[in-house]
């Protein structure tokens, strides 16, 4: 949701996640949707 209505970068939304980085962050969240973060921001 952060990364469609939020105008935050996907380093700061990792770190309002707690997430140790952004790459963990991007893996995991590919692992879930199937797309990196930025190919989900952009499917808008």
């Amino acid at each position: 949701m952060m990364l469609k209505s939020s105008n935050l970068n996907i380093q700061q939304i990792s770190d309002e996640l707690n997430f140790k980085s952004q790459s963990f962050f991007g893996k995991y969240f590919k692992k879930l949707t199937g797309m990196s973060p930025k190919a989900f921001r952009n499917s808008r």
